[in-house]
């Protein structure tokens, strides 16, 4: 069996380089991913930018993790990224999927 071909067709990973102040995506709106897993890998320090982070609105929390932190939690959580209001967030955003292969 193929393995990278598998991995290719399920698409099990999306892979966002980065969140800017001033250029292109600021942040993400409130919502689900796809999968069962979801996880938010920091690439650069803190003090490299302001704001950012993974907001959980039902617990009124921004978990901000430092360079090779990262924040997992279960893709059906509502969720948003909060807006970089200075610099340049870089992070790797997974979203894994179980199955019983």
């Amino acid at each position: 069996r193929d393995l990278h071909k598998e991995y290719r067709r399920q698409r099990q990973m999306c892979i966002r380089d980065r969140y800017s102040a001033t250029q292109g995506q600021r942040f993400l709106p409130v919502h689900t991913d796809e999968g069962q897993w979801s996880l938010t890998l920091a690439l650069n320090d803190l003090d490299e930018y302001d704001g950012g982070g993974t907001l959980f609105e039902s617990e009124k929390l921004i978990i901000r993790p430092n360079i090779g932190e990262l924040v997992m939690f279960r893709s059906s959580t509502l969720h948003a990224g909060a807006p970089v209001t200075r610099g340049t967030r870089y992070i790797i955003a997974a979203f894994l999927f179980v199955t019983d292969e």
